[in-house]
């Protein structure tokens, strides 16, 4: 058996070296530039916004999903859950604050893309449909609803 020998340190930096490095820096100053560029940011932001609304409300969410699963589950027997105040009350004191969160995570992974996608084409839409009074963000309700609309439709599209 032949035994395997660490390879000997490099005391200079040679060509090979000053190219990665150089390719690692210009990567670093691309991706920079990537999430510097306002489409990119755009996008961000929307799946951040969404991701923040359905954190929000998911104590709520959950306590409306038990409220309609419970006539399934029950069997005839009385409802366990009859009221919000009661239920968040309920969850709060056998699950703690984690179990109003329950099943938040696979939204918010659900969320993300959706919420980008819609803010993306809404900022997008703005100017296409309206030139530069959309980029400037002057658009009468109308307009605005009309780029909405149809961002949102995109989004569920693509989603």
């Amino acid at each position: 058996m032949q035994s395997k020998e660490p390879p000997a340190p490099r005391t200079t930096i040679g060509r090979r070296d000053s190219v990665e490095a150089a390719a690692l820096e210009s990567a670093e100053v691309g991706a920079e530039a990537f999430i510097a560029s306002p489409a990119v940011r755009t996008l961000i932001a929307g799946g951040v916004a969404g991701v923040v609304s359905r954190t929000a409300v998911a104590p709520l969410e959950r306590v409306k999903i038990l409220l309609q699963v419970q006539g399934l589950s029950a069997q005839g027997q009385t409802p366990h859950h009859t009221s919000l105040a009661r239920s968040l009350r309920e969850l709060w004191r056998t699950e703690g604050m984690l179990g109003l969160y329950k099943g938040n995570t696979v939204n918010c992974v659900r969320v993300f893309p959706s919420s980008a996608i819609q803010f993306g084409a809404y900022a997008d839409l703005k100017t296409r449909l309206f030139g530069e009074r959309g980029a400037r963000g002057e658009l009468l309700p109308q307009e605005r609803l009309v780029a909405g609309g149809l961002a949102g439709a995109i989004a569920q599209l693509l989603t």
